[in-house]
């Protein structure tokens, strides 16, 4: 999904993603580890959750200004030198412009959007990347991997006790757009298959 690059390609890994976590024996079992980070009840099942994060915003303007004084690298990374011509120094304690999130599972009631509520470890917490990992650290009580990890927040509080049992069992085959000198993107193998459908790809 990146700019030149074909949309409906990525649209359909995320229907090829989709529609095997949906349809294995997994789906069902999401609710038993997550409920965890709240009860710390944390269970041995075996459980999917789909998360699907994007690192760039479309190019397009963000009336929100970017969080400031997050807390700086341990590492004390910083970049100090010439950008276009101009002496720039940046020591990363802001973050960039916003970027959508999805977070899929049947334990999260529809038409639910994140925007600033969620678990605050500091004054001015925020969601960020790490805000996945910092996610899984709780969830599985792992030791803090840094301190930008334990400034993000966390969204373990969009999750029910309900499952819903209107998911979709299959998301809708992308329309390819495009002129003739852009090739159509490749179909995904499916997973799950019996042995003979793999027998001949390449």
């Amino acid at each position: 999904m990146h700019p030149k690059s074909n949309m409906a390609a990525g649209e359909q890994m995320i229907k090829h993603l989709y529609d095997a976590v949906r349809r294995s024996k997994y789906w069902d079992n999401v609710y038993d580890s997550i409920l965890g980070v709240a009860s710390n009840l944390i269970t041995d099942s075996l459980c999917s959750l789909i998360i699907i994060n994007f690192d760039e915003h479309g190019g397009f303007a963000d009336y929100v200004p970017p969080p400031v004084n997050v807390p700086r690298p341990e590492d004390g990374i910083a970049f100090d030198g010439e950008s276009e011509g101009r002496p720039v120094t940046y020591d990363f304690t802001r973050l960039g412009v916003r970027v959508p999130a999805f977070i899929i599972s049947p334990y999260i009631e529809p038409n639910t959007l994140i925007h600033n509520d969620g678990t605050n470890y500091a004054n001015n917490s925020a969601y960020t990347h790490t805000s996945m990992l910092h996610f899984l650290q709780e969830l599985w009580e792992l030791e803090g991997l840094n301190n930008r990890v334990q400034w993000a927040k966390t969204f373990e509080h969009v999750f029910s006790d309900t499952k819903r049992e209107d998911t979709p069992k299959t998301l809708s085959t992308p329309i390819w757009y495009g002129d003739s000198w852009e090739p159509k993107p490749e179909p995904f193998y499916l997973l799950n298959q019996n042995e003979d459908y793999y027998a001949n790809r390449p």
